[in-house]
């Protein structure tokens, strides 16, 4: 429950339609959860997709607009993911049309090399027991 200064906060800013007497708090996707402001959209569907998001919601038992949600989530991620991989794409090819780079590339993997044969040497050692053995004997 809330007081009547945050219930009057909240609701200015949209944050809820009922806050007088009533917890903040409504059944969303099977949990509970603090109300969001969400925006309408309004969207015209092909009747044979419709036919198909109502028949997910009725063997899925969520609600068109919650399928709906969730596949432009997915949508989003996948078209982001795919933004951020062109320009990876594109960096690797500016990379691979200038030749000082791949040289660049092999000096610094020369140079790890060296330093992580060496920590391997030196973990070799640490790992050894105090008879000579293995450390878990």
């Amino acid at each position: 429950m809330v007081n009547s200064a945050q219930a009057d906060a909240w609701q200015s800013q949209g944050l809820s339609e009922e806050v007088s007497d009533k917890p903040l708090f409504k059944p969303y996707d099977g949990m509970y959860c603090m109300r969001k402001p969400m925006g309408a959209v309004s969207l015209r569907l092909p009747d044979d997709l419709e036919s198909r998001l109502s028949e997910e919601a009725r063997l899925s038992g969520q609600g068109r607009s919650q399928l709906i949600r969730e596949a432009l989530e997915a949508l989003l991620l996948h078209r982001r993911e795919e933004r951020a991989q062109a320009v990876l794409r594109k960096a690797a090819q500016a990379l691979v049309a200038d030749p000082g780079a791949g040289a660049e590339a092999l000096d610094i993997a020369e140079a790890f090399l060296t330093a992580e044969n060496e920590a391997l040497t030196g973990a070799d050692g640490a790992e050894s027991g105090a008879d000579g053995g293995p450390w878990w004997r």
